[in-house]
């Protein structure tokens, strides 16, 4: 079946956060946009919600891919920040430090998840690798046998 990407239901963790805003003024809580996020096979999606809580229409949710991205240091206040190895970073408010540290720990772990499986990802295609090199040693030999056989 085919996995809905653009919405939180059926994802492994999903809330509602706030987002640090770049460009924001110096009185202006810099926290201000609430945001709807989801993590689904290694991406965290962030999606802008109204003033109504509901997702701006037509809006298309930012993914954050858990292979590339990493946390940054714990902060305090139940902020914590995704880093892009190209130095972009996302900042993000949680409501409480246990609902923040929640949202790390299912971060980190799909993180690990995501490592894990690209790693066994890699061993599976250098097994194949392996496998078809001595299918192929294998036949050769047998090539060589028939000739000489026939000589």
């Amino acid at each position: 079946p085919e996995v809905n990407m653009e919405g939180p239901d059926g994802a492994e963790h999903s809330g509602v956060l706030s987002k640090k805003k770049l460009d924001h003024g110096r009185f202006e809580d810099p926290y201000k946009q609430k945001v709807q996020c989801w993590i689904r096979k290694n991406v965290l999606f962030i999606r802008a919600l109204g003033s109504d809580k509901f997702p701006i229409p037509g809006t298309i949710p930012d993914k954050v891919d858990l292979n590339i991205w990493k946390l940054g240091e714990r902060e305090d206040k139940g902020k914590f920040t995704l880093l892009h190895p190209g130095g972009a970073a996302t900042k993000l408010r949680a409501d409480s430090q246990q609902e923040a540290d929640n949202w790390i720990n299912v971060i980190a772990a799909s993180i690990k998840r995501a490592k894990e499986e690209e790693i066994q990802a890699r061993l599976a295609a250098e097994n194949a690798l392996r496998q078809r090199a001595e299918a192929d040693a294998a036949k050769q030999k047998e090539e060589q046998k028939k000739i000489r056989k026939e000589k």
